[in-house]
């Protein structure tokens, strides 16, 4: 007797067949068993689609972060070096005012620092006023030609649309020509009634072809001459370039011219030389003399910028400047078309003139009061 292999294999159905629905294999798998299956591994491959997208998260973070980690690094490497420049400045300012302290310690040393702070603020001074000139000078250049565009943007459109008026009359009036010359016709053929007429009306009709053919252009001319007078009525003015070349120019030249002003004003007891080295150097390392020396040069320098105000508020120095402004805009001479600041060796005075009293020095070669900072490129 052959042993049972198991009775699930073998053992049949009471219809016969080896599976309980009495049919083939899969259409038992298709029941809740197969449902189970198909909702285990679909959650299996939800959960994986999930972890995957977690760790692309991840992955990402990880990339800001190590890409913001260095910035902050590069962040502190530069706020560091800035630190170490700030301080150098702090310990060169620190000395600076140790020596200070030292040198006001002493009376005569004391004395002639005032001195020397003093005359240097002759050039900060003279410098701010050039400043400040220059961009007043700038803007009543800049409001003189911005009139002077308009002036000649008006005064063109007044020509424009004078003759846009124009043609559109001649236009208009050779309209009215040929409509009474197309009148004319049709009086004279109501006239010749009657049908022994008809080759006579036949040739007075004959000249209304080329009446109205002209009639029509001179109807779509006299459209097209009004809307481009329309177009000429709304037109707006032009916007404004800016500071032209020329304007530059000059406002340059009136920047010197008083850079001279200043330079003359000055000069009398060695005052402008005194101030460029007292820019040049520190306090201390200038001799002013003694107390009295020192008392006598802040007289001097007091008077000097007390004339200054004076003539700043007559008519005499705006006369002076402009005088000056013209000898150096026929002076001046530049290496190209575009550049707005002069050649300094065009401004070399040739001799003396009967105008103006000239200055002992270029000041746009020799750079006094820091002019060439001031003046507009």
């Amino acid at each position: 007797m052959v042993p049972a292999r198991g009775w699930c294999q073998h053992a049949p159905y009471r219809n016969g067949s080896r599976f309980p629905n009495g049919g083939a294999g899969p259409d038992y798998v298709k029941g809740p068993a197969m449902a189970a299956l198909a909702h285990l591994f679909g959650s299996a491959d939800a959960q994986g689609e999930q972890d995957d997208d977690k760790l692309l998260h991840l992955y990402w973070n990880r990339a800001e972060l190590k890409k913001e980690y260095s910035r902050l690094r590069k962040e502190r490497f530069e706020l560091l070096d800035q630190l170490k420049v700030q301080e150098g400045r702090n310990a060169r300012l620190q000395q600076k005012l140790d020596g200070l302290e030292e040198l006001l310690a002493d009376r005569t040393a004391a004395n002639r620092a005032v001195v020397f702070y003093q005359i240097r603020g002759i050039w900060k001074r003279c410098r701010a006023r050039l400043e400040t000139f220059a961009g007043q000078m700038a803007a009543q250049v800049t409001e003189r030609e911005r009139k002077r565009l308009l002036a000649a943007w008006a005064s063109e459109q007044t020509a424009l649309r004078r003759e846009a008026a124009g043609r559109l009359d001649r236009v208009r009036a050779r309209r009215r020509e040929l409509e009474a010359a197309l009148g004319d016709i049709d009086e004279r053929t109501a006239a010749l009634a009657g049908f022994w007429n008809f080759f006579r009306r036949r040739s007075i009709r004959a000249e209304r072809g080329p009446i109205e053919a002209e009639l029509e252009e001179i109807a779509a001319a006299a459209d097209e001459l009004t809307r481009e007078y329309g177009r000429l009525q709304k037109a707006t003015p032009p916007d404004y370039p800016g500071l032209s070349v020329q304007g530059r120019r000059l406002v340059n030249c009136m920047v010197i011219a008083l850079a001279e002003y200043l330079y003359a004003h000055f000069s009398a007891f060695g005052f402008t030389e005194m101030a460029r080295s007292a820019m040049e150097r520190t306090p201390g390392s200038i001799d002013y003399g003694s107390e009295r020396d020192c008392d006598m040069l802040l007289t001097r320098l007091s008077a000097r910028l007390k004339a200054l105000e004076e003539a700043e508020a007559g008519t005499e120095f705006a006369a002076e400047v402009r005088r000056r402004t013209q000898v150096l805009s026929q002076r001046a001479r530049y290496e190209r078309r575009a550049d707005t600041m002069p050649l300094p060796e065009s401004l070399d005075a040739p001799g003396e003139s009967a105008d103006i009293d000239e200055p002992d020095v270029n000041v746009l070669a020799e750079e006094f009061w820091h002019v060439t900072d001031v003046l507009l490129s």
